[in-house]
């Protein structure tokens, strides 16, 4: 028996095919979720705060973003962090905190407002996002939420790769605080996709 073969809508490309021992042969290219949402939908963004400094040792409150879109729940992909080890000795380590359901801040901030990673859509994140204005100590709010991560950092850049892993649903908020034992520079980068939410 001769291979059975499944071609494109033109009838030009062979995209799949069973052989006599009714195998399917095909090729195929893989793309990681937050690849494949920037293509398809765009709804994929990212938030930073960029080159900031901080001039004291208290803890600062720096970003925050909520889910508004009462249809998609929110997967962050990736947190990117970086800091210089203090601008005195170079070799201190600072602490990053996430908290869940941070208020929205009353003072020091700015709102930031995402664009779809896939340049070509002219999409925003469906969220309400604020970084930290770089006056006084952190954005102001009436408490940080509930703290659901925390680690240390050395100089230099981190990369952490989530892949989805923690999903924001609709009306929950996230925000993330930075904390060193001197003053310093750092830069902080979150990645995340909007998906439809699947419902129970």
């Amino acid at each position: 028996m001769s291979d059975q073969r499944i071609k494109d809508g033109t009838g030009t490309s062979s995209l799949a095919r069973v052989d006599a021992d009714h195998r399917l042969w095909t090729s195929a290219v893989t793309k990681d979720t937050l690849g494949y949402v920037a293509l398809s939908t765009g709804y994929s963004f990212t938030w930073v705060a960029q080159q900031m400094t901080l001039p004291g040792t208290s803890e600062y409150m720096i970003l925050r973003i909520k889910n508004t879109d009462s249809v998609r729940n929110m997967f962050m992909y990736r947190f990117m962090y970086g800091w210089n080890g203090g601008s005195t000795n170079h070799n201190r380590a600072s602490e990053v905190a996430m908290y869940l359901g941070t208020p929205a801040p009353t003072a020091n901030y700015v709102t930031q407002t995402a664009p779809s990673t896939n340049f070509g859509r002219t999409l925003f994140a469906p969220a309400e996002a604020q970084v930290w204005d770089s006056v006084g100590n952190g954005m102001t709010v009436v408490s940080n939420g509930q703290r659901a991560l925390h680690s240390y950092f050395e100089q230099g850049h981190k990369d952490i790769i989530l892949g989805g892993s923690l999903i924001i649903p609709f009306g929950y908020s996230v925000g993330f605080t930075v904390k060193a034992p001197e003053v310093g520079m750092f830069s902080m980068l979150i990645s995340a996709w909007f998906e439809e939410a699947v419902r129970q």
